[in-house]
């Protein structure tokens, strides 16, 4: 008898640990729970606010497959992938898993730790989101503010609808890097402004009688100052034309890659599943039917300057 003391003691201390974590996983499978629904309520919001949510919707997928755990059928298709590459250990070892969790009802390989890690990058996602979306709002106010005076705000304009345009695409740092690009353009134009009605501030004085012996000369400098002005016009629009077809040819090439990626991934690899690949491929498509519609009109806009 005194020799099973010491046997019913260490059932008890493992009996504590594997019900300690069963607590665990549970306390973790609660709140992996609600912070999906957290998270579809987070989406929901940002599309009623008219923002792009294809990357947390991205992430919102990857949350959900975590916590659901492995797919039963990609599961089999693994193990006999590893049976066939003589891995049989393997193979035996999650097919029993597989088995297990098809008689019991259970998920296979659950990881709730993901599935949280996933839902906090989406509350951050919707957070940079809003930052960026008041930042937005804050310029264009500013810009709305400005029209109708004497600052030329053309280069601010032009940058400012890029930083709306790659806010919709999602692309948030370059919306950050234009934004501050336009902040630098209405600077400079209130600076440039301030100098030159500075300098005729100082000159009018002497305006009429330096017009009256310098009548033909201004008007030749006009003429071409004109001129320059037109060729330098022209010469900065070809070159932004030139890199937005650049950038647009890059985008395209980028988004093939990641179809053909994302085709290895389901029909070869069998990394992700069909809801994820179709998603995918859905958001691509559709970049790349936005693109391949705007790039022509500016290839035709760019042989003008040739």
């Amino acid at each position: 008898m005194k020799h099973l003391v010491p046997v019913f003691l260490c059932f008890l201390l493992l009996f504590s640990v594997f019900t300690e974590g069963q607590s665990e996983t549970n306390k973790l499978e609660g709140e992996a729970e609600l912070a999906l629904i957290e998270a579809e309520v987070v989406l929901q919001e940002m599309r009623q606010q008219g923002m792009g949510t294809a990357y947390a919707d991205d992430l919102l997928l990857q949350a959900r497959q975590a916590f659901e755990g492995e797919d039963l059928e990609l599961a089999l298709t693994r193990a006999k992938y590893l049976n066939q590459t003589g891995q049989e250990e393997e193979a035996r070892a999650l097919l029993q898993q597989v088995v297990d969790a098809q008689r019991t009802g259970s998920k296979l390989n659950p990881d709730y730790k993901t599935a949280l890690l996933k839902v906090r990058q989406i509350q951050e996602r919707k957070k940079e989101a809003y930052a960026l979306r008041d930042q937005l709002q804050e310029v264009n106010l500013t810009l709305n503010e400005l029209e109708g005076s004497p600052f030329d705000l053309s280069e601010s304009h032009r940058s400012f609808q890029l930083a709306e345009e790659s806010f919709k695409l999602e692309r948030f740092p370059e919306t950050r890097t234009y934004l501050n690009q336009t902040l630098q353009n209405i600077h400079a134009a209130k600076a440039e402004y301030s100098v030159l009605n500075a300098l005729l501030k100082a000159s009018r004085n002497n305006v009429e009688s330096f017009v009256k012996e310098n009548g033909y000369a201004l008007l030749a400098a006009f003429f071409a100052l004109s001129v320059l002005g037109y060729l330098s016009y022209r010469v900065l629009r070809k070159r932004r034309l030139e890199e937005r077809v650049r950038f647009l040819k890059k985008e395209v090439a980028v988004l093939q890659e990641l179809l053909k990626r994302i085709q290895e991934d389901f029909y070869l690899n069998h990394a992700i599943s069909r809801q994820v690949y179709e998603l995918r491929k859905e958001q691509y498509q559709r970049k790349l039917l936005k693109i391949k519609s705007e790039l022509p009109v500016m290839e035709k806009q760019l042989k003008r300057f040739l």
